[in-house]
C-alpha cells in the first residue's frame, strides 16, 4: 500500500556508480537518473545528497528535489537526478530527535520505545526507512547505548537486535539538529 508524507532526508549509498531513483518501487523498475554517493572526507563529516521524501510504498520511498551542497560536500556540485523517483529506504537517512517511538503513525497508538529524555539519534543507529505517513516514518534501527537505571550513565546495550517503530521529530540536518521539531 503506497502512503504519503512530508518528509526530508539524505542518501547514504557509498557505491561510486551512483543510487539507482527508478520509475517505480522496484529493484526492476527502469532507471530514471542516480544520486552521487556519499561524500567521505578525512577532515570533514560524511555528506549526502539532499531530497525531500513525499511517500512510501513496500520499503520504498518516493523522492524529489534532490540536490548536492558543495558548502558541505567540500566538492563542486555533482550532477544529481532532481526529479521524482523511488529509492530503497535502506539508503535513506535522517536524524530521529524523539525518544517516543510508536506502534501507529500516531501520537495516541501504543508507546513502543521510550527513552526518556535521550532523542533515538543518540542512542540508536537507524538500518532503513520502511515506510512514511504524514509527518512521521517507521524506521528499523539498532539500539547501540541505554542509560544505567542507577547511575544515568551511558552503557553500550548488550541486545542489538533490529526493533521498528514510528517516529515524528524528524531532521534533514546532517550537521546539527533541528529548531521546534515536534516530538
Amino acid at each position: 500500500m503506497q502512503t504519503s508524507c512530508s518528509l526530508e532526508g539524505w542518501a547514504v549509498d557509498r557505491d561510486p556508480r551512483g543510487l539507482n531513483v527508478r520509475a517505480a518501487p522496484s529493484a526492476q523498475a527502469r532507471v530514471l537518473g542516480t544520486l552521487p554517493p556519499l561524500s567521505v572526507g578525512e577532515d570533514r563529516a560524511d555528506f549526502g545528497i539532499l531530497f525531500r521524501i513525499t511517500a512510501s510504498r513496500n520499503g520504498w520511498l518516493r523522492i524529489e528535489g534532490a540536490r548536492d551542497d558543495p558548502s558541505r560536500s567540500g566538492e563542486a556540485a555533482r550532477p544529481t537526478y532532481a526529479g521524482s523517483g523511488w529509492i530503497s529506504g535502506g539508503f535513506v537517512r535522517f536524524k530521529v530527535q524523539s525518544a517516543h517511538g510508536h506502534r501507529a503513525a500516531d501520537a495516541a497508538s501504543e508507546r513502543i520505545v521510550d527513552l526518556g529524555d535521550d532523542a533515538l539519534t543518540d542512542m540508536a543507529a537507524l538500518t532503513r526507512v520502511l515506510a512514511c505517513s504524514g509527518s512521521w516514518a517507521l524506521v528499523e534501527f539498532v539500539q547501540e547505548k541505554h542509560r544505567d537505571p542507577a547511575t544515568q550513565a551511558l552503557r553500550d546495550e548488550a541486545d542489538r537486535t533490529p526493533r521498528r517503530a514510528w517516529f515524528r521529530g524528524l531532521c534533514a540536518n546532517q550537521e546539527t539538529s533541528c529548531d521546534s521539531v515536534a516530538d
